[in-house]
């Protein structure tokens, strides 16, 4: 049985495996945009009537970026998908900061099958883990409150280890006490991906295998792990919670509604922000809650 959570993850997962996609030039606000080739490729049945500012949305500004694709899901069944400025729906492109959900999504399959807790600190992994960050656990670095750094020299190169990665973070001084501030960025995901290796020494977790099962997937959506949670019901209950990179690329849940929503683009998340949020509310207008 797959969740919402699972589908985000195979829509991504699609994304970041085919060949990448390169860059494309950015129009400067209000200026010109780049040729949009062809224009929108249509779904064989034509775009569903309910998605009509949705479409019209998005074929008006991905070419600034070059294009991009928007591809929705509710109950396992695609509702809209449709590829702008000569993207194809199998294009990739850079997720940066989205790899948080599926990286998450991996290392909580870990603790459903017993080989770490979320309360595992990182010392009872980590050799030579230092003393000041003795209190990090598992779940502070899924929910991004250790203390650590944001950033790290490690991150930005493809030829390391995450051991000597991990290494490399211990040595950072803290940028707040474990536990106590929210810092978004990339170093604890480094070490709570090390601390995943080491407690599971049958060689890690097949990504296809493993299939992301429901459970996984709700914690990752109530707790807030590899996400942010956009929209709260009055019971605290995640409504809408959304995963976005630095280059634009957005997956979203809305649980409400049974539906998931992946926009494919590769521009500068400032500008393509905007352009998300409107399409999000978009997708609301056009998909009713049920019973509503």
């Amino acid at each position: 049985m797959r969740g919402p959570a699972t589908v985000l993850v195979c829509l991504a997962l699609g994304c970041a495996t085919t060949p990448e996609r390169p860059a494309a030039a950015t129009a400067a606000p209000g200026g010109s945009a780049p040729d949009a080739g062809a224009g929108p490729a249509a779904l064989p049945s034509g775009t569903p009537a309910a998605f009509g500012e949705v479409d019209a949305l998005l074929a008006q500004s991905l070419p600034t970026w070059g294009g991009g694709v928007l591809r929705v899901e509710q109950d396992n069944k695609v509702i809209f998908e449709r590829a702008y400025g000569g993207y194809a729906p199998a294009d990739a492109v850079p997720i940066a900061s989205a790899t948080k959900l599926l990286s998450t999504l991996v290392i909580l399959t870990l603790v459903r099958d017993g080989f770490l807790t979320l309360d595992t600190p990182a010392g009872s992994l980590l050799p030579s883990w230092p003393k000041d960050k003795a209190a990090i656990t598992l779940r502070m670095l899924l929910a991004q409150t250790s203390g650590l750094p944001a950033r790290s020299d490690c991150l930005e190169t493809r030829l390391g280890t995450l051991d000597a990665c991990t290494q490399e973070i211990a040595r950072l001084p803290l940028r707040a006490p474990p536990g106590k501030a929210f810092i978004d960025g990339g170093a604890g995901f480094q070490v709570a991906g090390r601390m995943a290796e080491l407690a599971d020494q049958s060689g890690g977790v097949p990504l296809q295998q493993s299939a992301f099962a429901l459970a996984p997937g709700r914690e990752s959506l109530r707790a807030g792990f590899g996400v942010y949670r956009d929209r709260l019901g009055s019971d605290g209950r995640a409504l809408e919670v959304v995963s976005q990179g630095v280059f634009g690329f957005t997956g979203w849940v809305d649980t409400e509604r049974r539906l998931v929503g992946v926009l494919v683009v590769r521009g500068k998340v400032a500008e393509v922000w905007p352009v998300e949020q409107r399409v999000r509310e978009l997708v609301r207008k056009a998909v009713p809650v049920a019973g509503r």
